[in-house]
């Protein structure tokens, strides 16, 4: 609790404010965030998952052809929705794979841990925040 007085004590004595954004991702932040990513006026995302979901397979390909035993690092991992596709695709076409994903948020890398072994047997995971 000492860290987040002196940060909110700085910040709001900064010239401009301001508070850092790692306190809006408790468990009620990180749901307006996902809420966000909904919106038709978030389209980076949709567009993202359009990509993993069609070209996963060919980017799996091309990464095995250089690469057998690697890491893949996501910074800003979120539920990992986008990266999921093509680490399934890693792992079904042998990749040894190292995941680690990064989030500001505590709770989204909890989930992380909990969740991402039963739906991606086989990975390493090292999660991160």
């Amino acid at each position: 609790m000492d860290n987040f007085l002196e940060d909110v004590w700085r910040g709001l004595n900064a010239t401009p404010k301001h508070l850092d954004s790692k306190y809006f991702y408790d468990d009620a932040g990180d749901a307006i965030f996902r809420e966000i990513m909904d919106c038709p006026e978030y389209y980076l995302t949709n567009c993202e998952l359009e990509i993993f979901k069609e070209q996963s397979s060919g980017l799996a390909a091309s990464i095995l052809a250089r690469l057998h035993d690697f890491d893949v690092v996501e910074l800003g991992a979120g539920d990992c929705t986008k990266s999921i596709y093509l680490l399934s695709e890693l792992l079904k076409q042998k990749g040894a794979v190292t995941f680690c994903p990064v989030d500001i948020s505590p709770g989204v890398i909890a989930s992380l841990s909990d969740q991402l072994p039963d739906k991606l047997p086989g990975i390493h995971l090292q999660c991160l925040n």
